[in-house]
């Protein structure tokens, strides 16, 4: 008989088939009646996403077991997370843009920053199980959206008590952004306008973009592309109003006409002469 790891073994067992689901009922985890105001909650709940997670578990779980029943029921556990976290992103957003002191702000900013990045984290599978958790366009949207948001909210340095912590996610989040590029590139057969490629999950694109930026439609003779190399990590589009659409896949960097979306460019901000003149204002 072939040596099969202890781990392995583990995952097999039916006493595994009985935690799987016992996750997904905790609902002071990933559910009830809690909300991003509960910062204590959101904290453990981005804790236990990074280190002893449900998307670390399931990682482990899915990468081992050929058993399509634990899978489903991973699949369904990382869904649920993932639900409960973006639910998290929209209320902190909404919440962030209503509020007017810069040091609430910049706490609400590090918040969604995090929440964004445990919610990404629920795409961090090996590559066989990622059409299973890229399963509808609302997935890809999703990841989209939390991409950019983590980009555009993360602190320009780690000084805090969070910073090995922060530091930590945001290297994890780094890492699955190039994992899943291959997936978010994928083209539409056949030739599209000006010979450019159509992408496969355009329409997920655009309404991640019109959550992350209100009023944007794309322009009805312009298609998602990905630009040619050496800056093949692009993809693009047109949007009306004349505007030309970047989004970088390795990074979540979304530029319009070249430009970050409502804010001031990450070099500006970290220049020490806008740090001596400004402080931390727009940081």
């Amino acid at each position: 008989m072939a040596y099969r790891p202890q781990y392995l073994q583990l995952w097999e067992r039916p006493s595994t088939r009985a935690r799987v689901p016992s996750w997904e009922d905790r609902k002071q985890l990933v559910g009830g009646d809690y909300g991003p105001e509960h910062w204590y909650v959101c904290y453990i709940l981005s804790r236990f996403l990074s280190h002893f997670s449900p998307a670390l578990i399931s990682s482990r779980l899915l990468a081992s077991t050929t058993d399509s029943d634990i899978s489903r029921r991973a699949y369904k556990l990382l869904k649920k997370a993932r639900s409960v976290a973006y639910r998290w992103i929209c209320e902190v957003r909404e919440k962030l843009n209503s509020t007017q002191d810069e040091a609430t702000c910049e706490g609400l900013r590090l918040r969604l920053c995090m929440i964004a990045a445990t919610c990404f984290s629920t795409f961090d599978v090996c590559s066989e199980h990622v059409p299973a958790v890229l399963d509808t366009e609302e997935d890809f949207s999703v990841a989209m959206q939390c991409a950019v948001i983590v980009h555009d909210n993360k602190p320009p340095s780690l000084s805090d008590d969070n910073s090995p912590y922060l530091a930590r996610m945001l290297s994890r989040h780094r890492r699955l952004l190039h994992h899943l590029e291959p997936t978010f590139c994928q083209s539409k057969p056949g030739p599209g306008v000006l010979g450019e490629a159509g992408l496969l999950h355009a329409d997920a694109y655009d309404n991640a973009l019109k959550r992350l930026w209100l009023g944007y439609r794309r322009d009805i003779s312009s298609r998602w592309h990905v630009l040619p190399r050496p800056n093949s990590r692009w993809i693009s589009c047109g949007a009306e109003g004349g505007h030309e659409v970047h989004y970088d896949l390795l990074t979540g960097k979304l530029l319009v006409d070249g430009k970050p979306l409502g804010r001031l460019p990450q070099e500006i901000v970290e220049h020490p002469t806008y740090a001596s003149v400004l402080g931390t204002v727009s940081d």
